[in-house]
């Protein structure tokens, strides 16, 4: 079955993208609607090279304020575009930029697809019992025109096949005088397309009406607009026959949807599959230790880790061989080996000719060429150390699905001195303003599959700059989502905030210089002290 979603947007860019994100599949489009008074750049900006070649933005668009015609008119522009530019749709599914599906891409499909002729959509006749007074206050003249019309309301949210949209448009196009009242009625999204189809006297929908909704809703009292969904109503989402909830709200990193992802729609234990790229085991991860050094001290904080790390991760021993010589595996180390000759062997731009400084990023780039495999990379460097079990350090990211997790994330306007904001550069002309830039600081982090999948990609078709600052401004400028381990910072999630290290408090050149996550100086013994990340920890 061909869906085509429309969906209504007028904030969270983010979260618009993780919602096509996760009903894409080969068989879907997306027709998008962003409030006129939105920047829909803000909107477009978030699926640029992630390869959603299926997703349309309206050009046509409406300030589509609460209560408008203007968001019956947004549904009707989506409508001509569908029947125009996707006449292959099977079916049309109405949604929010603030719902979720609750139920999986398949059971949808199955769902729908035992309904081919189905037309979802809440009515009840006006005197409407939820509304209040019943309603007629929201119709001009409604003592005279309800005798010759008879006014339905319900909820605005629906789904019907693409031959209701024609009869729709047709109806519309051979009675204006329809469009030209209901610019006058109050709220008329919730009465426009229910009265319409039950007065157009067509067979197919009389026949093919079915007044269910597919959206979970609680309406706050007095049931003017509904609740936001939160953790508190995941039983009753698990518990529900429903397709879609609403509505959601995920403008910072949104616990309630990792655990829709997770326990409804069984994502994290379904391969996930990108274009021209290999399934992932979303039950391994790997850790690559990052080095220059085979001394046994080294070896030592390698064996370390090994130790204590969970079984589903692997650890490799990435290592700088900076005279071109491999060497043997030494006391059971799995070895990825790496020259001066990555810069020319990836074919990517480094912001000097070597590796150091600000292309550290290189390494992971290879190894993840050669080893796709993996639903997460963690880079540590060998100067890192965790004062603690560092397996059970790892464990606690077990499900933060964050794409990627470093340390001292901060916005441009918080540190404007540092020097690296203006080496992230383009040589295609994009530009990604120093204003919308955010830094990182990485001797150790997290990364997904799918955002190290994007980087390398990005990197390949022109972009260049610092790690610490190219890594995370192309990430959330494209949608990621991006956290701090544990700091005092704005991408803390709840929780967290000073857990893992202490803050460093950058100077005035943005430089690192305290906390237990610094650039220097180099942490003495005396200053470990708890279970903490330290760096840098030298011999």
């Amino acid at each position: 079955m061909n869906i085509t979603y429309i969906i209504l947007a007028h904030k969270n860019p983010r979260q618009l993208q993780r919602l096509v994100n996760v009903l894409s599949s080969a068989e879907v489009n997306f027709v998008i609607h962003v409030d006129k008074r939105a920047d829909i750049t803000d909107f477009m900006r978030v699926f640029t090279d992630l390869d959603f070649e299926k997703t349309f933005f309206l050009e046509q668009r409406c300030e589509s304020a609460w209560g408008s015609f203007e968001l019956v008119q947004a549904v009707l522009n989506a409508l001509g575009f569908i029947r125009s530019a996707l006449p292959s749709t099977d079916r049309i599914v109405l949604l929010s930029g603030q719902d979720y599906p609750i139920k999986s891409n398949l059971h949808i499909n199955k769902y729908l697809a035992a309904n081919p002729d189905g037309i979802f959509m809440e009515y009840d006749p006006v005197p409407y019992k939820n509304w209040k007074g019943g309603g007629q206050d929201r119709f001009p003249l409604y003592a005279e025109i309800s005798e010759q019309i008879k006014f339905y309301g319900g909820s605005q949210w629906m789904s019907f096949p693409l031959q209701v949209a024609e009869i729709i448009l047709d109806f519309l196009a051979v009675n204006p005088d329809f469009i030209r009242y209901f610019k006058l009625v109050r709220i008329p999204d919730e009465s426009f397309f229910q009265t319409l189809l039950l007065n157009c006297g067509n067979g197919f929908v009389n026949k093919n009406l079915i007044n269910h909704n597919l959206h979970l809703i609680k309406w706050e009292y007095p049931y003017a607009h509904p609740k936001y969904l939160g953790e508190e109503y995941l039983d009753m989402m698990k518990k529900s026959k429903f397709l879609f909830a609403r509505k959601m709200e995920a403008s910072r990193p949104s616990k309630v949807l990792d655990r829709i992802d997770c326990e409804l729609l069984d994502i994290k234990k379904k391969p996930l599959v990108l274009p021209g790229y290999t399934k992932i085991d979303v039950n391994r991860e790997v850790v690559l230790f990052l080095t220059d050094k085979s001394d046994g001290e080294t070896l030592a904080r390698y064996n370390r880790i090994k130790e204590t790390l969970p079984k589903r991760f692997t650890l490799i021993y990435l290592r700088h061989e900076k005279q071109h010589k491999s060497v043997a595996v030494q006391d059971g180390a799995e070895h990825f080996l790496f020259d001066d000759g990555i810069m020319n062997n990836l074919s990517l731009q480094g912001i000097f000719k070597s590796l150091l400084p600000g292309s550290n990023h290189f390494p992971l780039f290879q190894f993840y060429r050669n080893n796709q495999a993996y639903r997460h990379y963690w880079v540590i460097e060998d100067d890192v150390y965790y004062n603690g079990d560092i397996g059970q350090f790892f464990d606690n990211f077990k499900d933060v699905e964050a794409d990627f997790i470093s340390s001292h994330l901060r916005d441009y306007c918080d540190e404007p001195k540092w020097h690296w904001w203006y080496s992230l550069q383009n040589n295609q002309g994009k530009i990604i303003p120093v204003s919308r830039r955010l830094r990182s600081f990485n001797p150790i982090y997290r990364i997904s599959h799918r955002a190290v999948c994007f980087l390398d990609k990005a990197f390949s078709e022109g972009w260049s700059g610092h790690h610490e600052v190219a890594i995370p401004t192309l990430l959330k400028e494209h949608g990621f989502s991006v956290e701090d381990f544990g700091g005092n910072g704005s991408y803390v999630r709840e929780g967290a905030t000073g857990k893992f290290y202490q803050e460093s408090m950058a100077a005035a050149g943005g430089e690192l210089d305290t906390g237990s996550m610094r650039y220097r100086p180099l942490i003495s013994q005396s200053e470990i002290n708890g279970s903490l990340l330290y760096h840098p920890l030298k011999t």
